[in-house]
This record gives C-alpha cells, structure tokens and sequence, in this order.
C-alpha cells in the first residue's frame, strides 16, 4: 500500500486524476459492490519486483559507509553513482553532522569536495537527491539518499614488509632487525605457506653452519641474536618469513618476503669462439695468392705514400710500405673478429684471404737474393701466449715469440741487439728504455742493399741541389758518363721517369716533375695512386735503356716516424681501445691487449756502392685501461703527423741525371720516399 501510494501520486506532464484513477478501477468497482468482506490480496510478479526495488532503496538510505581519511588528503563525495541511471531535472541537498559542531548548511550539487581534510570534516554526510527516474515503465518521482561517515586518521597503517633478493644456490642470512636486542625475550620465526603459517624448527645454534645438519638454522651471533641463516637456496624458499615476539604485552613482529632468483647467466668468456689458430691456406704457392697479395701491398703502399706526403708536403720522405706491413700480418696472424677485419681493410686485403701469411713467408723467400726481411715478437713473462700462434708465428714469420725478462734494462739491451743484428748494424739503439706494463713488442726489419750495375766516382767539388722551396745548396755528388738505364715520360703521372737498374731484379724509380716547384711535386704526389703506378711500372718494362750521363747526390738518413696518427687515418684506433686478440692470448683479464706506440724507423745510404736501405717498424703493446691510455695521450699531446723524414729525390734529362726536389720509389712496395731538404 505505501508502494502503490508512492507509485500513484501527483501527476506530473498533464497526467489527469481520471488518468490516474484508471489504474485502481478494478478494485473500487469491488467495493463499490457492496462486498461484505474485501477480496484476497493479490500481487503479480512485477508488483513484487517494483517493492522489492524500492526496499532496497530504503535500505540504503538507512546505512551510511564508512570511509577513513587521512589527515590533510582530499575527499570527494558523489551524491549519485557515477553509473547509476540518469535522473531528470534532479535537486541535491547535503548536510553534514560533525563529531563536535552544529550542522553544516546544504549545498546543491551532485559532488562534495573537501580538501586538507583536519578533525572538524570528520562526521556524517548525508545527501539526497529528488528527481524523475524511468521506473516501472513510466517516469516517477524519486528521493534517492545516500550517506558517508568520514572517519579522520593521523596516517595510513602501512603493512612493512622487508624485501631481500637472492640467487638459488647461494646463502642468505634473515635478521629480525626490529626485535629488541635482548636476549631475554623469546623469538619465535614462521613462514607463510598456503594452508596458513608454519613455525620453523631451527634446532641448536650448533646444529647449523658450514657442517651442520640443517639447511634452515640459527645464524652465528655476530649476525644477529635473532637472526637465521638459509643454506643452498631453493625456488622452494621463496615466501614470507615473519620473526614474532612480545614487547610489554603487546605481540610484535618483523616480515620479510624472499625472491629466490635463478642464477645470473654469466657472459661467456672474452675470447670464447675466437681462439681457434688461423685456418690452413689450402692453395699454397699459387699464382692467385701471389698476385693477391702483391695488388693488396702496392694498394696499401701508395695509400701510405699519399697520407704521409699530406701530412707535410715539404718535408724529406721516407718509409717502407712492406715493413709497415709486416708488422701488422704478423699482428694480424693473431686477431680476430672485428680487429680482423679492420686490419684487413687497412691492408686492401679481401675479407679471410687465409693465404695471406703463407704468401709472407714466400715473398720473403723471393726477396732474400736483395732484401733481408725479419720479424720478431717479445712477450711479457706473465702473458699467457696461445701455443698454436706461437708455432704458427715461427713456421709463417721465421721467429718463434721471446719472452720478455723482468729486468727492463736487460729487455732494452736484448731488443737492440736483436734490430742491430738484423740491420747489419746500422740501427743500433732502436729502444731507450721499455715500461715494465708492456705485453707485447712487435718488430719488422728490412736490410735493402743495391749495388749499382755501373760504378759510380764520387766527384771533388760539389754540385747544386735545387729544393723545392727554390733554394740552392750545395752537395756532395756521385757522377757517371755511361749509366744505362731506361728514360720515358708517363702521360698518367705528367712527368719523366727514370728506371735505374741494380743488382738482382731490384730497380731505383725516379719520377721528375716538369717543373722545378714545390706546386707541381704536389701534383705529382696526388697522382700516384696504385693504378698510375702498376701503369708506370708495366710501360716502364718495355722502354730500350739507353746510356746516359747520371749525377746522384750522396746520402745517408736515418729517420724515426711516429705512426700512431698514421694508424687512425688508416681505421686501426681499434687498436687503442680493446682490440681482439684473442688468437694470440686468450686470456681473459680485465685490461686487454691495446696499443699504446708504434714507431717506424729508416735508414737510406746512397753511395758510390749502392743503395742500402733498413727500414724497421715496431710496434710494443701495453696492457693498460683504455681511459688511462686516453688521459696518458691527452698529457702528451695529439701524435706527431708532420712525418718528418728526410729520403732521396731526384731529377733529371734524357741524357743526365742532376739532383732535384722529385719523387723516388723502390720497385714501389720496398721503400718509397721524396727529399726536398739537402
């Protein structure tokens, strides 16, 4: 009945009272009867559902909810849940009833915001709002409430619990760091499991530790009155442990949960796949290998000749490109992996040309008649060297790797001795001193001594020598009226060329520029590129020597270059950071093998004997950090790329040979140089 007064009140929209007397017609027509007891009640389904709704409804605005609110946060209450059922044209009323004040005045809208909540916000909120609401098929007027009793908090009860981290496998030591540190309270420890918490049973004190019994056990006192120790980890342990006690009647605890992990997968060694030797050359003395590597050298020669002219174009010249690159085949014969590939390309080599050091060996073998070449690696007593590169270094390179002793001194005399040896004691005191960090030294020598198929006479009076700056000095000449030799000029390069024949099949390329100034020696330099000069040499071979009237003059240099600039223009600074040498030692240590110098020295002797020649390259490795190597070469400075060498240069006619500022090339890969200073 009070359903059904609530459902049939006032019209609304131009619902009229006959309107709405309709919808009890049934039962007034029964009274209006004259029935002398009133009919059964009767109720159908959906008058159950519309009470039944509507009871709810009433329930809830019986109980407000309680929410607790930390002191100084921000509390927004809505009237009406964000999803329940629009209500039209609605109508909100608050009020608020505070623990200890008078009640609050109404506000009229669907959302309180209350922020910094403090003590007097605490209380009742009450809000109700009227409005027509689609019910029962039709729109009817409701008053919805709802309400909130806000509770105030000084803070959030936060539930601490102790995270630790360990690996499966490894021990771990749980300390129950908040009991007091008593040892007349009783600790007692559990561990959550699934079916609720289960105490553990640590034993004695001495039934623990490294030969104890129990895996799970009282840890020693220096670790903790109450702390307990894990053995040999398992994924099993993983879970939350709780350390309980009693404090002044009060039960306390401490929680911990432990991850177990799986071990940490650690990277495979430095060297791992790297340390297998270098593989078989399988067509040994065959005509593509050796014309490989001749076109490889006579690339690498004229990109050597081109970065060192540039770096100074009017300073004295001279190097060997064969000796340079020895020095790295031979380092090289150890690398691997991307320091391979760089060494590669530096040496215009193809990718994995496998009969690159067999070829070495053979070369060396062809040249001996004219050209002594040697190589010799010194290694530090604590390296461990890779037996298989030290039995290739030996059968590829001549020498089998010498360990260095722990007196520097004594590894400074040994290292001279070696080099003075190799260069028929022209270059005696190679090496001043050597740190004691150095790994690994690596040497190159080659003695060149050309005898002139004509003898020269070394003439009394001096002779003028024109240097590319214009000036005139005089010089100590040698002179012959009846050189034979071959004359021509080279469209490629612009300039004459002379081919100077000497002992063996060793022949002193002279190239002249047409004119006389440093401008036109530049020119000349910039052009010679490998195919101008593998050009040169061919059309040479065909040219008729004829006899000329030859002035040389005499010379005798000695020049060291610094090449560590010349190693970076080439792409090697690999080589200063990390680079992989794993071929050679496989040892996996903190500060691998790096480059901390590299020098080249030469030695040119131009006499009424002959030309001889000893370049010599060397190269000692340091095991050093790679930041030390970089502060170490900030403090002295960017390496020296002036190249200051001094070499032969001269010019000539048809029909003389006179000393003038040109190039001068020695069969193009044995040594190379240009002199413009007397």
């Amino acid at each position: 009945m009070i359903v059904a007064r609530r459902g049939t009140g006032r019209a609304r929209r131009g619902r009229t009272d006959r309107q709405t007397d309709k919808r009890i017609d049934g039962r007034t027509d029964r009274r209006q009867r004259g029935t002398t007891r009133p009919p059964p009640f009767e109720m159908s389904a959906s008058t159950t559902l519309r009470i039944l709704s509507l009871l709810l409804f009433a329930e809830l605005s019986l109980s407000a909810t309680d929410l607790y609110v930390t002191l100084g946060s921000t509390l927004v209450l809505h009237c009406i849940p964000p999803n329940y059922t629009e209500v039209g044209e609605p109508r909100y009323s608050w009020t608020h009833v505070p623990l200890q004040d008078t009640l609050a005045p109404a506000l009229h809208s669907s959302s309180l915001s209350i922020s910094k909540i403090g003590p007097k916000d605490a209380g009742l909120y009450e809000c109700v709002t009227e409005g027509w609401v689609q019910r029962w098929g039709d729109e009817r007027k409701m008053r919805l409430k709802a309400a909130f009793f806000v509770h105030i908090t000084e803070s959030t009860d936060l539930q601490q619990e102790e995270l630790l981290d360990v690996e499966r496998g490894d021990s771990i030591t749980l300390a129950c760091s908040s009991a007091p540190q008593s040892s007349s309270i009783l600790i007692t420890w559990h561990r959550e499991v699934q079916s609720g918490k289960e105490e553990l049973d640590l034993g004695l004190e001495s039934e623990g530790g490294a030969n104890g019994s129990r895996r799970i056990h009282w840890a020693p006192p220096n670790l903790g009155p109450w702390a307990i120790k894990v053995n040999d980890v398992t994924a099993e342990d993983s879970g939350v442990y709780r350390c309980s006690w009693q404090e002044h009647g009060v039960l306390k605890n401490h929680t911990m949960e432990l991850v177990v992990k799986a071990p940490t997968p650690q990277p495979p060694p430095r060297c791992h796949g790297y340390t297998t030797p270098w593989e078989t050359c399988k067509a040994e003395n065959s005509r593509s290998g050796k014309a490989i590597l001749v076109e490889s050298l006579t690339e690498f020669s004229m990109h050597l000749y081109s970065l060192l002219s540039k770096s100074n174009p009017s300073s004295n010249l001279l190097f060997s490109p064969i000796s340079i690159a020895g020095v790295l085949t031979n380092l090289l014969l150890g690398a691997r992996g991307q320091t391979r590939t760089s060494l590669e390309r530096a040496l215009h080599l193809p990718s994995f040309f496998s009969c690159l050091h067999s070829e070495m060996k053979n070369l060396r073998q062809e040249l001996k008649e004219n050209v002594e070449i040697a190589s010799q690696i010194y290694y530090h007593a604590e390296l461990k060297l890779e037996e298989t590169f030290a039995n290739q270094s030996e059968v590829l390179y001549g020498s089998r790797p010498q360990r260095l002793s722990e007196n520097g001194e004594r590894n400074v005399d040994m290292i001279n001795a070696w080099v003075a040896d190799k260069t028929h004691q022209r270059i005696k005191h190679l090496v001043k001193s050597l740190p004691s960090s150095a790994q690994l030294v690596v040497l190159n020598t080659i003695y060149f001594n050309g005898k002139w198929l004509v003898k020269f006479q070394q003439r009394k009076e001096l002779a003028e020598f024109l240097t590319s700056s214009g000036d005139l000095v005089p010089v100590p000449v040698l002179y012959s009226s009846k050189y034979k030799m071959a004359l021509s000029y080279s469209k490629e390069l612009d300039a004459q060329v002379a081919a100077v024949p000497l002992s063996g099949q060793a022949r002193l390329f002279v190239l002249l520029p047409n004119t006389l100034s440093s401008r036109d020696l530049e020119a000349l330099e910039s052009k010679m590129d490998e195919s101008n000069i593998r050009g040169m040499v061919k059309s040479m071979e065909s040219v008729t020597p004829e006899t000329v009237e030859v002035t040389l003059p005499i010379m005798k240099l000695d020049i060291s270059t610094d090449l560590m600039g010349l190693l970076e223009d080439m792409g090697l600074s690999d080589l200063f950071g990390s680079p992989n040498l794993c071929g050679l030692s496989a040892e996996d240590t903190y500060l691998p093998l790096a480059l901390s110098d590299a020098q080249h020295r030469s030695f040119l002797s131009l006499t009424e004997s002959g030309v001889e020649g000893p370049p010599l390259t060397d190269s000692p490795k340091n095991v050093c950090n790679v930041v030390d190597l970089v502060i170490d070469r900030r403090h002295s400075g960017t390496p020296d790329r002036s190249c200051k060498h001094r070499g032969g240069e001269l010019n000539g006619a048809p029909s003389e040979v006179t000393a003038l500022s040109v190039s001068l090339l020695f069969t193009a890969t044995y040594w190379a140089g240009r002199w413009n200073k007397a």
